[in-house]
């Protein structure tokens, strides 16, 4: 078995070697190694002048990257809620009751300022 074991590890490592993937602590906190992958793979396709593939491989980050921001946020905001519920529904609650009537620049602002209290 662990002859068998070995063999394994051995072909497989050949096979599908492992990527190493360098993570700063300037990075975005959504910033995966995933997507840093794919970022350095859209890069070297524009390094080779392939521009099929760099134009693929930018819609693809720009995909990953929306969605790691979505995750990450929505993570956020469920942690904000409970860590202090009471915060968290006084600033929902506190949002204007009637919408339609304001303009879009004013419940921007208002939006931006309830989320940004708690």
């Amino acid at each position: 078995m662990e002859k068998f074991n070995q063999e394994l590890t051995t072909t497989l490592d050949q096979i599908m070697p492992m990527k190493t993937i360098r993570m700063h602590p300037r990075d975005k906190p959504w910033l995966t190694p995933h997507i840093k992958d794919v970022i350095s793979q859209r890069q070297r396709a524009f390094n080779k002048g392939d521009m099929m593939k760099y134009k693929q491989l930018q819609e693809k980050t720009v995909l990953l990257i929306s969605k790691a921001k979505l995750n990450y946020y929505r993570s956020k905001t469920a942690i904000a809620r409970k860590r202090n519920p009471a915060k968290w529904f006084k600033s929902i609650y506190s949002l204007p009751n009637n919408l339609s009537t304001e303009n879009v620049f004013t419940i921007a602002e208002k939006l931006k300022d309830v989320f940004t209290s708690p």
